[in-house]
């Protein structure tokens, strides 16, 4: 009966090893992970705590880009934007600055790295890598010592799929976006890269919360300038030109329609400059280069 129970008895304490050598090596990396159900993201962080790199993993579905950002907004943040490579089966990772609710523009003074099991993985994006240098950008610095670490979260459309190698590529809008808290005392330690290739895929966060919910982005901007410039061009520029000609024995009428579609263009104009501030691209020079 003893020698029966020996090979069970070995089996039980080799698994207990390995998981217990498993957990220690999670808690040396130090680890926080944040993942959302609705989009079926998981973005998993860990803070070197012996160099300024932070190492990362990602998992999400073909959205045509996901971008995650340090900070609590867009504007002076630094975010890894994700999308699909030229031919599909890996993953190009570019780091971004923006201004402010513009377009993000690719900053070389960083470099990014994957380790090879990165790629598409049965059409979904699977990323482990190291941004070097990241805790620190011309614009700011991530906030290591917190509970609460401020992130942003943005992702394209999940139908029309962005495939590019370039990581200076125009972006299309967001198709949504939303903020998150990491503890980042949590995830800061060593070993974080290996740690992070043998994670197993998770649908839950740990040291991460979303803050409030998700926003769709309707773009309402674009909406009422296509209505000011259509009202103007189809609606008062015809009664002005009535005004002008068969009811010129009346001029004042005339000032009155010209006064309104000069109105209509201008506010038209200026909603439209507004927009085309989200679509600038900045260029970001590298320090001392």
């Amino acid at each position: 009966m003893a020698s029966r129970l020996l090979p069970l008895v070995g089996l039980l304490l080799v698994s207990l090893s390995v998981y217990a050598q498993a957990d220690n090596v999670t808690a040396v990396a130090g680890i926080s992970t944040f993942y959302n159900e609705d989009l079926g993201i998981t973005f998993t962080l860990n803070i070197d705590q012996n160099s300024e790199d932070i190492n990362f993993f990602l998992s999400s579905p073909p959205y045509s880009w996901v971008g995650v950002g340090f900070g609590s907004e867009m504007a002076r943040s630094l975010m890894l934007v994700f999308y699909s490579s030229q031919d599909g089966q890996s993953v190009t990772i570019s780091p971004r600055l923006a201004t402010g609710e513009t377009e993000p523009a690719h900053y070389p003074g960083l470099t990014v790295t994957q380790e090879n099991s990165s790629g598409m993985h049965n059409g979904d994006f699977r990323v482990v890598g190291t941004c070097k240098g990241c805790r620190v950008w011309p614009t700011g610095r991530m906030v290591t010592n917190s509970t609460t670490s401020p992130f942003i979260l943005g992702f394209g459309s999940p139908t029309n799929t962005l495939a590019s190698n370039d990581p200076t590529v125009r972006l299309k809008r967001h198709e949504g976006y939303g903020r998150f808290t990491m503890n980042t005392i949590q995830a800061t330690g060593v070993n974080g890269l290996s740690a992070l290739a043998a994670l197993p895929l998770t649908n839950a966060s740990d040291g991460a919360a979303l803050i409030g919910s998700l926003q769709k982005d309707e773009d309402r901007q674009a909406f009422a300038h296509g209505i000011v410039m259509t009202l103007a061009t189809l609606g008062v520029a015809p009664v002005d030109i009535v005004t002008a000609g068969a009811l010129r024995r009346w001029p004042v009428l005339h000032m009155i329609t010209s006064t309104a579609l000069m109105a209509f263009v201008l506010g038209g104009m200026g909603v439209g400059i507004h927009i085309s501030r989200m679509y600038l691209i900045v260029s970001y020079p590298v320090t001392g280069s």
